[in-house]
């Protein structure tokens, strides 16, 4: 579970107002400014997927907004949401 969990230095970055305005405006995604990997992105695509092939579709739209949420640029993720 660890690459799921948030660093000390994530959690440090959510509490700094001034460093979060400052990242967005540069247009870093929410996976950048947390420092979730592109495999962690998938390992979390892969979960979202497999709730949906479940047909837990609940939640699986739950886990394709968060991806969504983290990375707005990944097309598979609003079509995940959208289905």
């Amino acid at each position: 579970l660890s690459p799921f969990r948030l660093s000390p230095k994530a959690k440090e970055k959510l509490q700094d107002k001034k460093f979060l305005k400052q990242a967005l405006s540069e247009g870093k995604s929410a996976q950048e400014i947390l420092g979730f990997s592109n495999e962690t992105m998938s390992k979390f695509y892969q979960g979202a997927y497999s709730l949906f092939e479940q047909k837990r579709y609940h939640d699986a739209a739950n886990a394709f907004l968060f991806l969504a949420t983290l990375n707005s640029h990944i097309h598979d993720y609003w079509l995940g949401l959208g289905t």
